[in-house]
């Protein structure tokens, strides 16, 4: 048995080190020991729902052989065009999340029918929770964005950013119901903490090392029933 994990930074185990401030792959997640299975891990940093599509396609093109796949799409697709925001908070055009919700629940399912049609086994994950003022803090630090002007264009509401990728998260989660397949909720096991921040990142979207240590625990667990 295989797994192949296609999704973003997250599955990826990136996370910020906090001396240099740059991103850096952490492997605290382990699949291999998760799962007891090799793995191929194909994600990439900003990587939409989209964009995992268009590689899934060129990679089982090229190599259709594996047992699992296990995916995790919406946090850049719930994600916004900050800068632009930032630019002209009140511009006559909408400031829309970078993927419609309608065609990220559209392209998931298509991908998790592609991923079917191989005789693979289609794994979803939730998303670990957001922690907008840490994320809209590192990102207009890193970016010199104006702070001020987003949260106007947020009516003073950073419960807006974590409410939108919630609810993409739970598009995947009602997917992996409909398609009658396994989901690993993620986003549940960090809530059940009672202290998610405490295992989020200082950018506020990545998990730090305690955070990758939980979704390994939600790996291992998962695959202990699905491959029993």
């Amino acid at each position: 048995m295989t797994l192949r994990v296609i999704g973003d930074s997250i599955l990826k185990g990136i996370q910020p080190n906090m001396e240099s401030g740059r991103y850096e792959t952490v492997n605290n997640i382990d699949f291999e020991g998760a799962t007891g299975m090799p793995v191929e891990n194909f994600s990439k940093f900003g990587c939409t729902v989209l964009k995992g599509f268009d590689f899934a396609k060129r990679l089982f093109q090229k190599d259709p052989h594996c047992s699992y796949v296990l995916m995790d799409f919406g946090g850049n697709d719930s994600d916004y065009d900050w800068a632009a925001i930032a630019s002209d908070p009140f511009r006559a055009e909408p400031h829309d999340p970078n993927t419609d919700p309608g065609l990220f629940l559209s392209t998931y399912s298509s991908l998790v029918d592609y991923v079917m049609s191989f005789g693979c086994t289609p794994v979803l994950m939730t998303l670990p929770p957001i922690i907008p003022k840490r994320y809209l803090k590192w990102t207009c630090e890193k970016k010199n964005l104006n702070y001020e002007n987003i949260l106007l264009w947020l009516d003073q509401d950073l419960g807006r950013v974590s409410r939108t990728q919630k609810a993409y998260s739970d598009i995947a989660s009602a997917l992996a119901s409909f398609k009658n397949i396994k989901c690993i909720d993620v986003n549940r096991a960090f809530a059940a903490t009672g202290t998610p921040e405490s295992y989020m990142s200082i950018d506020g979207i990545h998990p730090n090392n305690a955070g990758q240590k939980l979704i390994h625990f939600c790996v291992r667990q998962a695959f202990s029933t699905i491959t029993a």
